[in-house]
């Protein structure tokens, strides 16, 4: 029977059936969009960027350089031209269908120029039917956009991984920029290439294995030379630990201990503010020489304060603190084994999914092939991304996480293709 449908699916022209993906995807969000209306602009009728852009607007431009999104400027700027003007629905629901639209082609693109034709389409079609990622179209957040820049961000990177040309390294920067200012762990993203192209140069000198070790050892070097310009120089430190997402990382990494919806509204909104308050009060003496980590009042920045609290914990309790890392690792990978409120059938969903993108990602690196090494690439910056998300990252919602799928969504179907293969192979005699 499946021999059957493979065949029948096989005559059909490639781009028709890419336009069948494309009109599956937009029917889906357009859907959702109607459904999911009433959340619109967010959870309480307002978008993390309405400060950011209200203050645009308004061109109070003190404030607007000094709130905590000014580092994720694309999504409203592209949202700049309609904010509060009679279209503005109109507007984010054009833009983001622009946005899903182009992430599918670009999935596409990807894994046809590593894989094939079939691959790429099944990659796209997954993608056009998650569920998970759809639920948030009608959410002005920048996840939309993310998943568009990241998308693109995979494809050239491809590219400049197989031909090392001069246009390829200024679409790479680009695009890299347009990701990490998009949100802000697309810039460990635009990292993990930038050592993928590292380790493709010392390769061409030396062994593998050296090469690899070269990686680590620059890694390490690079690492050990942040860490210690933070720790032991005060300015360059008050600058680090001033910064939102930095401040948010380390406090929300040091005290989420569980997936309970219970635990993370009482962080948010309770015990964040009364850390922020008992904390100023108690050290008020012991920063009075901090550079730039007050405000113009005087006042110590509460991103300084929560980023003090969670490397306090660091410091204090570093083991704990790594065993809650790999614990939210666990539950941003597959979440519906940590949700207990989820219903059975989006728990099971979920894992479905997460198991099927995830896990099919993953066993293209077993098998001997020569796209294994552009899979691994992909596989690597889709680590590195889930790694860096889970500093901070741990909400009911499962928001965030889901742009792995975008990386490991790419690789996933041949990853199962070759893991057939290889069973068909070693248990199937004929």
């Amino acid at each position: 029977m499946f021999h059957k449908i493979a065949t029948s699916i096989s005559r059909i022209r490639t781009l028709h059936l890419l336009l069948i993906i494309f009109s599956l995807a937009f029917i889906i969000r357009t859907v959702a969009w109607f459904y999911y209306d009433p959340h619109l602009f967010g959870e309480y009728g307002r978008s993390d960027y309405h400060d950011l852009l209200n203050h645009a607007s308004q061109s109070d431009w003190v404030n607007f350089f000094n709130d905590g999104r000014i580092y994720q400027p694309i999504y409203p700027l592209l949202w700049f031209p309609a904010f509060n003007s009679n279209f503005e629905s109109l507007y984010i629901f054009t833009l983001h269908q622009i946005f899903s639209i182009g992430t599918i082609y670009f999935i596409y693109l990807t894994a046809k120029k590593i894989f094939g034709i079939y691959y790429g389409l099944i990659a796209a079609f997954l993608f056009a039917v998650n569920i998970e990622i759809i639920f948030w179209f009608s959410w002005a957040y920048a996840d939309n956009a993310f998943y568009f820049f990241l998308a693109l961000l995979g494809l050239v990177a491809t590219n400049l991984f197989q031909e090392r040309k001069l246009i390829n390294y200024i679409v790479f920067i680009l695009s890299s920029f347009l990701c990490f200012l998009t949100r802000p762990e697309g810039f460990f993203v635009f990292l993990a290439a930038i050592f993928v192209l590292i380790f493709i140069y010392f390769s061409q000198k030396f062994s593998i294995k050296k090469s690899i070790f070269i990686v680590i050892g620059l890694i390490f070097i690079l690492s050990s030379a942040l860490l210690s310009s933070i720790f032991l120089h005060k300015k360059t430190q008050s600058i680090f630990l001033s910064n939102f997402h930095i401040g948010m990382a380390l406090y929300v990494s040091s005290n989420i201990s569980s997936n309970s919806l219970e635990e993370q509204n009482y962080l948010y909104n309770v015990k964040m503010g009364e850390d922020i308050i008992k904390y100023r009060k108690e050290k008020f003496n012991h920063f009075y020489s901090c550079f730039r980590c007050r405000d113009d009042r005087g006042i110590i920045k509460d991103n300084f304060i929560l980023a003090s609290i969670g490397l306090e914990f660091v410091k204090e309790k570093p083991l704990t603190w790594l065993k809650m890392y790999v614990v939210r690792l666990g539950a941003n990978l597959f979440p519906s084994l940590f949700s207990p409120n989820w219903s059975l059938v989006h728990q099971l969903y979920s894992f479905t999914f997460s198991f099927s993108i995830v896990i099919g990602g993953s066993l293209a690196l077993f098998f001997q092939d020569p796209r294994r090494f552009l899979a691994s690439a992909l596989i690597f910056m889709a680590f590195v991304l889930i790694l860096s998300i889970n500093l901070f990252q741990r909400e009911i919602d499962y928001r965030v996480p889901l742009s792995i799928h975008i990386l490991f969504g790419i690789v996933a179907p041949y990853g199962w293709y070759k893991f057939y293969e290889y069973l068909k192979k070693r248990f199937v005699h004929f």
